[in-house]
């Protein structure tokens, strides 16, 4: 029977990308999934000023979630990074110290929201009419932050072990609880806002249920996940801070992504309700919750390559690691090609499952036409990005995460809309897909300029007869 590091090692990429990766986009269709019905229910029982309100809150979730992904995506890379590199002893520490991160690190500082919470709002774009709502919403979420990082950040990190469908359990706890929970709350209570975030909350303490059952059956059965050989360390050793560094450098590139998108959804609420007032707050709701789901389906084949990455990495088979890559571009750049498509043929289909108003479907339509417009090129820089972080290089992940969410995008978005105002804030996301992408592209020149672009795509596929294989 072939082990993980087995088919790490040996089983063709595209296979073994697929198997990885399956998992991890089927989660995250599930997120998607759960972010549109979240926001169906609101449009149809609180209305548009609802959809405003979940916009507001959307920069402040953005940034829990990144805190979350600080610790979870760091600990993913270091463990594969160690697990090829056959450091058992290194990974256990990993695993120790990405959990007291999760515990005691993340949570007290969400907690030290709550005395400026309004003014966060505020600064994220509410109204008079809105900031209320979105406090209901939010609320909930910050109370129950500790779930939620131990479920998101765990998650990642079983992935990263070898167990992908493990990980997908996690994962789908949250929202599938989540959408049960939408129809109860908000439909039959009546709970509106509230119910809505509790019915997150809930979802969230589920999948962190399963996540830490997972750690305790494994370390208590010495499975195969966390089994570190016959040495131990010593529990002292737990304090040198090098297995924290490791992790938050690491993750440091995920954390920004997700900040810089917290700061822009925060900036372009703000010029939304400047050029546009509430309804256009909550037509850019509605049209993050349509990217949400073609974009985070490519953040999961991006979760999905790291662990094949970061092995191979470790083990010294680069030829593996870059066949991992252009595998990962490939599939990421059909999921964005089939989300194009729909946006630009049905868009109307789409702001129909939100609410009814005529001009709220047509300036709905108009806007998802245009920020879908250069989606397809969106998938080569978050795979770029997931790669680096992968390999060990965050500092690489770290500019490309920096350059567009935090440099591109508001920089577009204060200029744009001078000329053409609101068309010009649709415009933003089309325009910066474009120009980070052409900032990726010279970092993968040079990282692959040793043996070429040319030879990595021969070296990856060759076809047989009813299958792909890896010649890696």
């Amino acid at each position: 029977m072939s082990t993980l590091s087995d088919e790490l090692r040996t089983e063709p990429i595209p296979r073994l990308l697929a198997r990885f990766s399956f998992p991890a986009v089927a989660g995250m269709m599930l997120h998607s999934v759960n972010s549109l019905i979240d926001r169906a229910f609101i449009g149809h029982y609180v209305g548009e000023d609802g959809l405003a309100g979940i916009a507001v809150a959307f920069p402040l979730f953005i940034l829990l979630l990144g805190g979350t992904m600080l610790v979870g995506s760091g600990m993913a890379s270091a463990v594969s990074i160690a697990l090829g590199a056959g450091d058992s002893l290194g990974m256990k520490r990993l695993l120790i110290a990405g959990f007291l991160l999760l515990v005691f690190f993340l949570p007290p500082l969400a907690l030290a929201l709550f005395p400026w919470l309004d003014s966060v709002l505020y600064t994220a774009g509410a109204s008079g009419d809105t900031i209320g709502l979105a406090r209901a919403y939010i609320i909930p979420l910050i109370l129950c932050y500790l779930p939620m990082a131990i479920g998101g950040g765990l998650a990642e990190t079983i992935r990263a072990q070898g167990f992908p469908k493990y990980a997908l359990i996690v994962t789908a706890a949250s929202p599938l609880v989540n959408i049960i929970l939408d129809a109860v709350f908000i439909g039959q209570m009546g709970l509106g806002m509230r119910g809505a975030g509790m019915a997150t909350a809930t979802g969230y303490i589920v999948s962190s249920i399963i996540a830490i059952q997972f750690y305790i059956r494994h370390f208590s059965e010495r499975g195969k996940s966390v089994q570190i050989g016959t040495q131990e360390p010593n529990f002292l050793d737990y304090a040198f801070l090098a297995p924290y560094k490791r992790i938050l450098y690491l993750g440091l590139p995920s954390f920004f992504l997700q900040a810089g998108s917290a700061i822009y959804a925060a900036l372009l609420n703000m010029q939304l309700l400047k050029y546009g007032g509430d309804n256009a707050v909550a037509i850019m709701s509605v049209v993050f919750s349509a990217s949400t789901l073609v974009l985070l389906p490519v953040v999961g084949i991006g979760q999905g390559m790291q662990p094949i990455v970061g092995y191979n990495q470790g083990a010294g088979r680069y030829n593996r690691v870059r066949a991992a890559w252009l595998s990962a571009t490939i599939m990421a750049t059909i999921i964005l090609l089939l989300g194009f498509f729909i946006a630009e043929f049905f868009p109307r289909n789409v702001f129909r499952f939100f609410g009814s108003s005529p001009q709220f479907i047509e300036e709905g339509a108009r806007a998802l036409r245009v920020t879908f417009i250069l989606i397809p090129l969106v998938g080569f820089q978050i795979i770029a990005a997931c790669y680096f972080q992968a390999v060990g290089k965050a500092r690489r992940a770290i500019i490309l995460a920096v350059m567009r969410q935090i440099v591109i995008l508001p920089a577009l978005l204060f200029t744009l809309p001078l000329v053409f105002g609101l068309n010009g804030i649709w415009a933003v996301s089309a325009a910066s897909d474009l120009l980070a992408t052409l900032i990726a592209v010279p970092f993968l020149i040079y990282e692959f300029k040793n043996p070429g672009l040319a030879h990595i795509v021969k070296n990856t596929f060759s076809y047989v007869p009813g299958s792909f294989r890896s010649r890696g």
